[in-house]
């Protein structure tokens, strides 16, 4: 994490949790682990089950949703698609809601964004603008061309301040 966010961490342990608690608005960083035990020969463990248990924690972690998201933990700003992948026909459109989070202050107007993708794939969002604190919805819409090639895009739905900047990936799927 110190190469991603440039300073040292300290203990982690208190970020791990909030980490957890925004699982249910993007993609799992950490897996429940719901069977089996640490017990080992000669000594009792503890059962995994439902949620944090004392044999498996919060669960296995993904790496990449770690290190992408940790950054974001105190950032004001946070962006939630209604889902982290999404598959479009070709020659076909698909909206998206998606919500803007201003958890705190901003220093202008928080402008919406998607960046990556291929060509032949257009997204544009109802309302790009947003200026005060609180939850704001908009519709993105993307549309494919008929001749887009088949194949999976990593997109990233980005919110901007002009001082901070927030992305969430999605995954989009043409078919």
């Amino acid at each position: 994490m110190t190469q991603q966010t440039g300073s040292r961490q300290g203990n982690t342990n208190t970020s791990f949790y909030k980490l957890a608690a925004q699982q249910a608005t993007g993609a799992p960083i950490f897996h429940d682990v719901t069977t089996g035990s640490n017990s080992v020969p000669g000594a009792t463990g503890f059962p995994a089950g439902l949620g944090f248990d004392f044999a498996t924690g919060l669960g296995s972690v993904d790496a990449y949703q770690m290190v992408t998201r940790w950054n974001n933990l105190a950032a004001p700003l946070l962006v939630v698609p209604a889902g982290t992948a999404v598959t479009l026909a070709k020659g076909g459109s698909l909206p998206l809601p998606v919500t803007l989070k201003i958890a705190g202050p901003i220093a202008g107007p928080v402008k919406f964004s998607v960046t990556s993708g291929p060509a032949s794939l257009a997204a544009h969002f109802t309302q790009t603008t947003f200026t005060a604190p609180g939850n704001w919805g908009a519709t993105l819409t993307l549309s494919v061309a008929s001749s887009s090639p088949s194949g999976k895009w990593a997109i990233n739905l980005t919110a901007s301040d002009g001082v901070t900047t927030y992305s969430t990936p999605l995954t989009v799927t043409i078919q």
